[in-house]
């Protein structure tokens, strides 16, 4: 939950959305992690705590479906949303089963122990989350932006549209000044992933 909240203003940004839209979106998704604390005790206790528990899963599932799907505001707003709702099951489902697991002279320990792995992890998913961005995998695959994708292991790269009037041979565009490594915000105009062998093929035929 937290990887996918901590990149969501930076995939925002990358999408062209304003400041604005980013914190909007946010604070929703603020209100469904904790507003829905007030009925989730007593569903756990009218249907028990592994159903609310898969409920949260789901909900999580959704939100990433609609993640993928665009990058539209309502479509980041309704991922987060779910996104909020489905860990606010699971936080207080997964808080109900564990005390369950331990004897009374456990509870601090086991409770401590369980509070240092949630916060290592969502630290570790702060970390993470720009890096990835930047990368291309939550760029091209968590908000859609299809120039924020980078192949690796190929000869595939991300280049900068030609301005109009550059010189054109076979359809390819002879003038491409972004470089290998340019963040998707550096470059000004419409970026898109270059075949290199197909533009070699492309300038060897004139």
């Amino acid at each position: 939950m937290n990887f996918l909240m901590t990149s969501t203003p930076i995939a925002m940004q990358a999408c062209g959305h304003t400041y604005g839209d980013a914190a909007f979106i946010i604070s929703s998704h603020v209100v469904g992690m904790f507003a829905p604390s007030f009925v989730t005790g007593p569903l756990i206790k009218r249907i028990g705590v592994l159903p609310v528990l898969l409920c949260g899963a789901l909900l999580n599932m959704v939100a990433i479906g609609i993640a993928l799907s665009g990058i539209s505001v309502a479509q980041f707003w309704w991922s987060l949303v779910l996104l909020g709702v489905g860990w606010n099951f699971l936080y207080i489902g997964g808080t109900t089963l564990l005390t369950e697991t331990y004897r009374p002279e456990e509870r601090a320990k086991a409770q401590g122990a369980n509070d240092q792995a949630i916060f290592i992890m969502m630290a570790i998913s702060s970390f993470t989350s720009g890096p990835h961005r930047h990368r291309g995998r939550l760029g091209a695959r968590q908000s859609g932006c299809p120039a924020a994708g980078r192949h690796r292991g190929d000869r595939h790269r991300l280049v900068r549209a030609a301005p109009a009037g550059a010189e054109r041979r076979g359809g390819v565009a002879m003038r491409a000044p972004a470089k290998v490594g340019d963040r998707l915000e550096d470059v000004d105009t419409p970026a898109l992933i270059l075949d290199l062998d197909a533009f070699e093929k492309s300038l060897n035929s004139q």
